[in-house]
């Protein structure tokens, strides 16, 4: 019985997906298998911060944040950077797939 040819890991930048992303790596090696890492940004989270009746508290300055000066888009854009370094780092070197969407359709496709 052979192992698997390619596995897939998603990965968010959380510390438990970058572990599954460690876990994942090892199993490749010895498996002598592909390891691709998938990132999906959330486009409901996107949506979320330009809607015009979203506010956030900011418990620094204790006042309303409007959509412009919420903080989603950079916190993605650093989740994005988190993912790309991560899976640069993996051993045997995989391709990053990079999506936006839905998250769950987006696994599943």
């Amino acid at each position: 019985m052979s192992g698997p040819r390619r596995i897939l890991v998603a990965v968010d930048a959380s510390p438990l997906s970058l572990d599954a992303l460690d876990t994942a790596a090892r199993m490749a090696r010895r498996q002598g298998a592909e390891l691709s890492v998938l990132h999906v940004e959330d486009i409901n989270l996107s949506r979320l911060s330009n809607h015009p009746h979203v506010m956030a508290v900011s418990l620094v300055s204790a006042r309303r944040l409007h959509p412009g000066e919420m903080l989603i888009e950079g916190a993605l854009a650093l989740q994005l950077a988190e993912v790309r370094r991560a899976a640069e780092r993996v051993e045997p070197p995989g391709g990053l797939i990079l999506r936006r969407g839905q998250v769950a359709a987006e696994l599943l496709e």
